[in-house]
């Protein structure tokens, strides 16, 4: 995303698309539990999952694609 891009909301539509999906596809007596993981220096990313009901369930560190160890959160959000 470029930094014109950024703040107009595009990333939270398309959450708040994906989170609708997930939500129309389970079952309907379904409670889906949906997880992710977020490096924990990206504060708009955190900021933004939470502003969608997600929560901080753990924290712990990750190797990601550069080889390098980061501090990551586990975060969580509780669809019925």
């Amino acid at each position: 995303m470029t930094t014109a891009e950024r703040g107009r909301g595009i990333a939270r539509a398309l959450m708040t698309a994906l989170l609708e999906t997930i939500r129309s596809q389970a079952d309907t007596d379904s409670v889906v539990t949906v997880l992710l993981h977020v490096n924990r220096g990206q504060g708009a990313a955190v900021t933004l999952y939470t502003g969608l009901g997600f929560t901080i369930t753990d924290e712990m560190a990750a190797v990601l694609g550069d080889g390098k160890e980061h501090q990551e959160y586990r975060m969580e959000k509780v669809l019925r």
